[in-house]
């Protein structure tokens, strides 16, 4: 499905910007630290480790494979307002799985 027919049909009169989160009516939340000691959030610690897996696991238990996700990220380059000169690999740092990575599909949109 593409994205704008998307937001459309689920999310009628939803403008995308900053703080997306308090922009509709309905929000969850979920906490995924417990504990939280500034000391211990270096990247390979007991505490991180804790964080990721919560994560996954509450991803997994929402999303089958074979679903469609559409991902939304704020980028502002803070420079003249104008839109990037190049293609944004923000998830190539976080994918891992280079079929994954290569399955995405970038779209840049001003708000919505």
């Amino acid at each position: 499905m593409e994205f704008k027919h998307y937001m459309k049909v689920n999310f009628p009169n939803l403008s995308l910007k900053p703080p997306l989160f308090y922009s509709w009516d309905v929000g969850i939340r979920f906490e995924l630290g417990a504990n939280w000691i500034k000391e211990d959030c270096a990247e390979e610690s007991f505490y991180l480790k804790g964080v990721y897996e919560r994560v996954i696991t509450l991803f997994r238990s929402l999303h089958s494979p074979e679903e469609e996700i559409f991902v939304v990220a704020n980028v502002n380059d803070f420079g003249d307002n104008g839109t990037f000169k190049h293609r944004i690999n923000i998830f190539s740092l976080y994918v891992k799985d280079k079929a994954v990575l290569y399955k995405l599909k970038h779209t840049e949109l001003c708000f919505l």
